[in-house]
């Protein structure tokens, strides 16, 4: 029986990827480097931020870039879907909640505290959490430890193929939402069957 609900962060709990994407456009235009189209920029999308920076950018200083994504990122151009608050509040009374991203510490913290998700949850994991990156899945094993029960107690809910590769691959149930870039035929395709078009259809799955 799931006993602890752990939630990806981008498009899964916030609107967040077309946001982000226009805050990366300005950064790299005030580097005077070459635009990414979203087809791009989504097809890194997932992987850590440093991690898509490299992979566009491969011979640029990612301390100068960092620098610069700080002074323009605002974390009022990222809004909970409107249901969010409402469901982790619901779920939070019964169930144990956690967050896996692969964002850096510093701004999903933040993130979360300005959103008002972070007094709900019992543990976060950012990028700089673990060595290991999702879609591997002992990106999971600390939070396993956290909670000091078997992985077919959590269930892990994303919005990516890679979420779910991950969460398979260590023994978590999973739920797909499609408020991301990935599709329910894309999902269906790898062989996940729990698919949901938003988090508020998250209660007829657990």
């Amino acid at each position: 029986m799931v006993s602890v609900i752990i939630f990806d962060y981008d498009d899964t709990l916030v609107n967040s990827s077309k946001a982000l994407y226009k805050i990366e456009v300005r950064v790299i235009k005030s580097m005077s480097l070459k635009v990414p189209s979203e087809k791009e920029y989504f097809s890194l999308w997932g992987l850590p931020h440093s991690s898509m920076i490299k992979s566009m950018f491969p011979n640029i200083s990612i301390n100068e870039y960092m620098k610069r994504y700080s002074d323009i990122y605002n974390p009022d151009s990222i809004k909970p879907f409107k249901c969010t608050l409402n469901v982790v509040n619901s779920l939070s009374k019964k169930y144990r909640l956690a967050v896996l991203s692969s964002k850096s510490m510093y701004f999903l913290k933040q993130h979360l505290e300005h959103t008002k998700l972070y007094e709900y949850m019992d543990y976060v994991h950012a990028e700089d959490s673990s060595v290991y990156k999702k879609p591997d899945p002992r990106v999971f094993d600390d939070i396993i430890a956290h909670f000091d029960c078997q992985p077919s107690d959590m269930l892990y809910v994303g919005d990516q193929l890679g979420d779910f590769k991950a969460a398979s691959g260590a023994g978590l149930d999973f739920v797909a939402v499609t408020t991301g870039v990935n599709s329910r035929s894309q999902f269906n395709s790898i062989g996940c069957k729990n698919v949901i078009g938003s988090l508020a259809s998250l209660y007829t799955i657990v």
